[in-house]
């Protein structure tokens, strides 16, 4: 697929750096500083109008700390990566976002998102310089359109399509519909910026979705046909996304020479294409049946890791406190597209005793 141009123009943004104010003299923003210290202030004009933008939102990131993924820089050479940190989001009063340096993260990544405009980030604050202040110039958001398609391209109707970013995870339920999907926004900012944006295709497989400066944003979509996940660039260069089938897992389990009957087995997938781990998951729990068997549908295709956990009991009481099995206990299976993975699990390893009391659970 070749890519154009993917992103939306970027919103301008500059720095007005505070004059230094005469000895024994605080600045304009520094005075207004809860400690009389330095102070970051942050405001949004309308790119067409220059008009100020009263209502906006700013979300503080850090630098990433983890090995980026090679796929993101040879997709986005020359971007970063920033983690955002979604209990800082917080909304302008009267048309500004204030900030005392003294609690501000170094170095300081600002996200300034507006309704009804494309957000932008600025990379990065420098504390060093003192009182300063962040105009944004956003541009009024026109929308991406795009279209799902199944695997022979007739149009996926009713395809849940969502957007992932650092921190705004998108995560599958069992089944394989978007976790969230329709449920009410949370009341505190922070819990609800970490929502993810989430949309249905109608009837032809049309949606639209906000437009994003972030280069690790991500596009997932789900079907009860298929699933999809790319970068937002991808998206944003060609809108139409075609769904691969689901996979589907199937394994056993021995206690011993015996079937491994009621033992909990877990799979997980965490996509780390997109730069930072866990943007896109899946993940699941199923109990083995009389003969140690047991199933996974609906499984994204790729890597996943199956795990076997026990559930070891206490003394003195019916409850219990659940341990993973010894290392020997989970296997990585390929997944193709439409296929079943086989795996096997257990063996004489589950049969070892636990070497010490496992602690007492509290009510």
């Amino acid at each position: 697929m070749k890519l154009a141009s993917p992103f939306l123009p970027l919103a301008l943004c500059w720095i007005q750096s505070v004059a230094s104010p005469a000895a024994g003299e605080l600045s304009e923003l520094d005075a207004e500083a809860d400690d009389g210290g330095a102070l970051l202030r942050v405001r949004c004009l309308d790119a067409g109008s220059g008009e100020p933008i009263s209502d906006f939102r700013v979300i503080s990131g850090v630098e990433i700390r983890i090995l980026v993924e090679p796929s993101f820089a040879e997709r986005h050479p020359g971007e970063e990566i920033v983690v955002w940190q979604p209990h800082t989001a917080a909304a302008s009063v009267a048309g500004v976002w204030d900030k005392p340096l003294a609690r501000a993260y170094n170095p300081l990544a600002l996200r300034v998102e507006a309704d009804g405009y494309v957000p932008d980030r600025h990379l990065w604050v420098d504390k060093g310089k003192g009182s300063q202040e962040l105009v944004f110039e956003l541009k009024k958001d026109a929308r991406r359109k795009g279209r799902v398609l199944l695997a022979d391209g007739t149009p996926a109707a009713g395809a849940q399509v969502g957007v992932a970013l650092v921190q705004r995870n998108v995560r599958l339920e069992e089944g394989g519909a978007l976790e969230g999907f329709g449920e009410p926004m949370p009341a505190k900012l922070g819990d609800a910026w970490r929502r993810p944006t989430m949309v249905a295709a109608d009837a032809g497989g049309r949606f639209e979705l906000p437009g994003e400066t972030d280069p690790a944003a991500a596009v997932v979509v789900a079907h009860e046909s298929g699933v999809a996940s790319l970068f937002y660039a991808d998206f944003a260069a060609d809108p139409e996304i075609e769904l691969e089938p689901w996979g589907r897992i199937e394994g056993e389990v021995a206690l011993g020479e015996k079937p491994g009957e009621g033992i909990e087995v877990t799979f997980g997938i965490q996509h780390y294409g997109f730069g930072y781990p866990d943007m896109f998951r899946q993940g699941g729990v199923v109990e083995t049946d009389a003969s140690g068997k047991f199933a996974f549908e609906k499984v994204v295709p790729g890597t996943v890791q199956v795990s076997l956990f026990q559930f070891f009991p206490q003394d003195g009481g019916g409850r219990g406190f659940r341990v993973p099995t010894p290392e020997s206990a989970y296997t990585h299976v390929v997944v193709e597209p439409g296929e079943t993975a086989k795996v096997k699990l257990g063996g004489p390893e589950l049969l070892r005793p636990v070497a010490k009391p496992l602690p007492q659970l509290r009510p």
